[in-house]
């Protein structure tokens, strides 16, 4: 029988590998010979503290004294990789690498706007639909444009994901921690390139460095900003956008989502050259800014957007 402080060591060695399975039940023996069998779909929670042992699942906590356990084992079918937003994950990837796996994606899809996402299998559109909702949407990078300090970026739709490269997510309801069943690790990345931008995964903790105008973070509510200084981390399962040269001049932005302009912000930290008051057409183009003292109502009719925010002229 092992000694308790090495029942101790495989359970914590265990939980360091964050390799599990869909269906699969860890049974705990104790010293009496009866036993805890504790099914699970998503990675449970661990915790030694004060001779304790504890697991949780699905909320349901579960504890013994170290003192009373006999054994434990684990059984599996498909084993399930859970690999860390915030931690480097090239080894792991090298090693997993072709691997057949479930695959638990450790963050949030958050409701409300758009998501970067990347991930390191295929997901056909079906599985789209049944594992990110009925309305989520997919939207891949087609191309990207400079006209004066403007930069526009032109997304189409996507109906399927491809292993390593870079999309933008819309979840109807927030997806927290979805699991991608059978799918086949692909450690390759495959940023996707345009004229003046370039979409890059990441499938790990990335450290950037060079120059921040240079990089762009897609942020809550559809905007766009600068890293404030560099080097810089982003998260894994993201990507962000890499300017080519001559694109860093760009002041705002624009994207086409959904067949409309969502907007057009100035970038933190490089505000326009003109005033605040500058007034674009939905075409990203600056038109003739207000004379001091003059009403909206003075402009001609049509849709307009001022520092970030449409108007409507009647």
């Amino acid at each position: 029988m092992r000694t308790k402080q090495t029942l101790l060591t495989l359970l914590l060695s265990l939980i360091g590998l964050g390799t599990w399975a869909d269906e699969s039940k860890i049974i705990v023996w104790l010293n009496d010979n009866t036993k805890t069998e504790i099914p699970f779909e998503k990675m449970p929670e661990f915790m030694y503290a004060d001779g304790t042992v504890s697991i949780t699942v699905d909320e349901t906590k579960y504890s013994w004294p170290l003192a009373n356990l006999k054994e434990f084992t684990f059984e599996s079918s498909l084993s399930t990789f859970f690999f860390s937003d915030t931690e480097i994950n090239s080894l792991a990837m090298a090693e997993k690498d072709g691997s057949k796996c479930n695959f638990t994606l450790n963050r949030t899809l958050k409701t409300g706007c758009y998501n970067t996402l990347a991930l390191p299998f295929d997901v056909s559109a079906d599985k789209v639909t049944a594992i990110l909702g009925s309305g989520a949407k997919v939207k891949k990078l087609t191309g990207s444009s400079l006209d004066g300090e403007t930069l526009t970026l032109t997304f189409a739709d996507a109906v399927s994901i491809e292993a390593g490269k870079p999309y933008l997510v819309k979840v109807a309801a927030n997806v927290e921690a979805p699991t991608f069943e059978g799918v086949v690790i692909s450690k390759t990345l495959t940023p996707t390139s345009t004229s003046a931008v370039d979409f890059i995964p990441t499938l790990g903790k990335t450290t950037l460095e060079g120059d921040a105008k240079n990089m762009l973070f897609l942020g809550d509510a559809n905007t766009l900003y600068s890293p404030t200084t560099l080097p810089s981390d982003i998260k894994g399962f993201r990507a962000y956008f890499q300017l080519k040269a001559g694109a860093a001049t760009a002041r705002s932005f624009h994207l086409q989502l959904d067949g409309e302009t969502t907007g057009i912000q100035a970038v933190p930290g490089t505000p326009p050259s003109s005033s605040g008051n500058s007034i674009y057409d939905l075409q990203g183009r600056r038109v003739n800014r207000p004379a001091e003292g003059m009403s909206h109502e003075q402009m001609k009719k049509g849709v307009y957007i001022q520092n970030g925010q449409k108007m409507v002229i009647r």
